[in-house]
């Protein structure tokens, strides 16, 4: 355990955990599972053949038009999205990226273009999509093959859902609870005896809440509109430890740092950035707002605007990318935010003598991309990581079997759930019967 005498640290505090556990059971503590995607589009209901045409004089006077304008807005739509059906349109178009083990993805764009979708892609949230083209790997494993793995495969969305009458405490017990690894893969307790499900809850749940400042309302319930609670930047970070208790290999977040201070913001890109150099997690985030602080802590970044792929690549060339399109960068601004606000008309700054040159639209910005050099050496990786199969085989076996492993005595292994059927059910008995206590009613005299 680390000294006393130093500070703590998330990162410090899973590195100790990893070197326990390695010490009782000869096993890395960390297991990668790198995420790759090619030739990935989305495509969504809402096409050209929807469109409704507002009347004019002339199309009251002569109907025949009005149906002549839709038929060549139809066909001209057509002609540019040849694969789409009827009815249909594309949400997100032609995205390839790797994102291995240990790494970390931001993903910006303003609201609206696609990144809560992106996100909800990668994760094999599919639902409500007209369909899904292109290839998503984990490892060696698609998504129809995730099965009893899909817990390692994470996606935490913008909304913060909680029962408002539990406390953070109790939250975080249930989700602990549901995620407690067999007695041989934890960690030994500083006397060496193995730690109990309720000592392991504990002290996951005690790290957890001291690495999100939220130590001081541990036992105050999270709260909604009606029930007085934690603040919404707290309760945003109970949604952050939550999640982080699933210990899921890939991990997305859909703008995880709303409602929540710049100081705040920071230590969660922090805690990201422990997790994925000690555990060898790979995350991919969404942030609409990321300061240069934040913004460092990434590896790569992808730029997305209307659906379209304008940049992916190394976080540390992005800029210059586009400032060799014509793109001013102010010295001292935010570099996620100059990113964004390159596609808008009244944020951009372009380079004098540029203007002819610069691209304009998302497809224009596109189009540059794929002849950019970086796109190439992108690709470049993509295939050779793809090409590697026999090593993602090994590598994806190796987690397969962490997994298992850890599945408590009695738990089937066909079904994703860590713990037995008896242990969920007296998880949920638990949390309800905590409910019903935090929810009774006050006699009125």
């Amino acid at each position: 355990m680390p000294s006393p005498e130093a500070k703590w640290t998330y990162a410090a505090q899973l590195q100790d955990d990893a070197n326990r556990l390695f010490k009782k059971t000869g096993a890395e503590g960390a297991r990668g599972l790198p995420l790759a995607y090619s030739h990935l589009s989305v495509r969504g209901l809402g096409g050209a053949d929807d469109a409704i045409l507002a009347p004019t004089v002339g199309t009251m006077l002569m109907p025949w038009m009005a149906r002549a304008s839709k038929a060549n807005i139809t066909s001209q739509k057509a002609k540019l999205d040849s694969p789409l059906k009827k009815g249909e349109r594309y949400l997100l178009r032609d995205f390839s990226g790797l994102v291995n083990a240990g790494e970390m993805m931001l993903v910006v764009g303003r609201p609206g273009s696609g990144c809560t979708t992106f996100l909800k892609t990668l994760t094999s949230h599919h639902g409500g999509f007209a369909g899904v083209d292109g290839e998503i790997k984990y490892g060696s494993m698609s998504p129809a093959e995730l099965g009893p793995f899909r817990g390692q495969v994470m996606f935490a969305g913008e909304e913060d859902t909680h029962f408002p009458s539990l406390s953070v405490n109790h939250t975080l017990d249930f989700a602990i609870g549901n995620n407690i690894p067999a007695h041989g893969k934890r960690p030994d307790a500083d006397d060496g005896s193995t730690l109990t499900n309720l000592q392991y809850t504990e002290k996951a749940k005690a790290e957890l809440l001291r690495a999100l400042e939220l130590s001081h309302v541990a036992t105050t319930k999270v709260g909604d509109a009606y029930v007085r609670g934690v603040s919404g930047g707290q309760k945003k970070r109970v949604t952050i430890a939550e999640c982080l208790s699933a210990r899921a290999a890939v991990q997305c977040w859909d703008n995880a740092t709303r409602g929540l201070d710049a100081n705040t913001a920071l230590a969660y890109a922090q805690v990201m950035r422990d997790l994925a150099n000690v555990s060898n997690t790979a995350i991919v985030v969404s942030l609409y707002q990321a300061g240069n602080r934040i913004y460092s802590c990434f590896d790569k970044v992808t730029v997305i605007a209307e659906g379209e792929l304008l940049y992916y690549g190394p976080r540390a060339e992005a800029q210059a990318y586009f400032e060799d399109l014509g793109f001013e960068y102010s010295p001292g601004a935010n570099v996620a935010d100059y990113l964004t606000g390159v596609t808008v008309i009244s944020e951009r700054k372009i380079r004098p003598g540029m203007e002819s040159l610069s691209p304009r639209t998302p497809a224009e910005f596109t189009a540059r991309y794929r002849a950019s050099a970086v796109a190439l050496r992108m690709q470049k990786e993509l295939d050779q990581h793809l090409a590697s199969s026999e090593d993602l085989y090994a590598s994806t076996l190796a987690l397969q079997q962490a997994v298992e492993s850890e599945k408590e005595w009695g738990a089937v292994t066909s079904f994703p759930e860590t713990v037995n059927l008896v242990s969920q059910v007296n998880n949920a008995l638990r949390r309800e019967y905590r409910q019903r206590w935090g929810d009774q009613w006050i006699p009125v005299l």
